[in-house]
């Protein structure tokens, strides 16, 4: 198909009358020091209720230096959305090009919270972002299947964060002490998720 552009920031998108069916994070060099990796996950969560939608990494795509790039993939063409470097950006993409999804106000806030901590380098800030996450969660926003996949998303980020398998470079490894909590959140987190 054919493939037109959207330099992410610099005007907006083509609003499509077609549902895309793929979303491709690239995953090149030049992308993934641009947290590409991060930016597919990020994707992942926030199109979670698309039945028919695709998240998938992809080989590079060319556009080096211009990253992170994600081609939005329509029965009929592509659409290159280059320089992903924002919450804002990302839920864009999604809310766009994908017909019909909306993104909720809790899902947006621990979104955006999520998308931060997985960029954050601070152990600290990072526990306190998640913690602060958590928190949304428990102050009333009662119990359903969207607030139990979002809490067992957290617990995920957290346990990673107490292990320091995160990827982030420089990184020390955490104490023995903070291994039984870890194993607690990702426990739990299995007990939450929707099956």
């Amino acid at each position: 198909g054919s493939c037109a552009r959207w330099v992410g920031g610099t005007g907006a998108p083509r609003r499509c009358c077609a549902m895309a069916s793929r979303l491709r994070v690239c995953r090149g060099t030049s992308c993934a020091s641009h947290q590409g990796r991060l930016l597919l996950r990020d994707l992942e969560e926030l199109c979670i209720g698309c039945e028919d939608l695709v998240c998938e990494p992809r080989k590079c795509m060319g556009r080096c230096g211009s990253g992170p790039n994600v081609e939005v993939v329509f029965s009929d063409r592509t659409l290159a959305v280059s320089g992903v470097r924002s919450y804002e950006q990302t839920e864009k993409i999604v809310t766009s090009h994908v017909e019909g999804h909306v993104v909720g106000k809790l899902r947006r806030q621990i979104s955006r919270i999520k998308y931060a901590a997985r960029r954050e380098l601070d152990l600290s800030a990072r526990l306190r972002m998640l913690d602060s996450a958590l928190s949304l969660l428990t102050s009333g926003q009662g119990p359903g299947e969207e607030s139990a996949q979002l809490h067992s998303e957290l617990l995920v980020l957290r346990s990673q964060a107490l292990l320091q398998h995160d990827g982030h470079p420089g990184a020390q490894p955490s104490p023995a002490s903070d291994h039984p909590a870890a194993l607690a959140d990702a426990r739990r987190a299995t007990e939450l998720a929707p099956r």
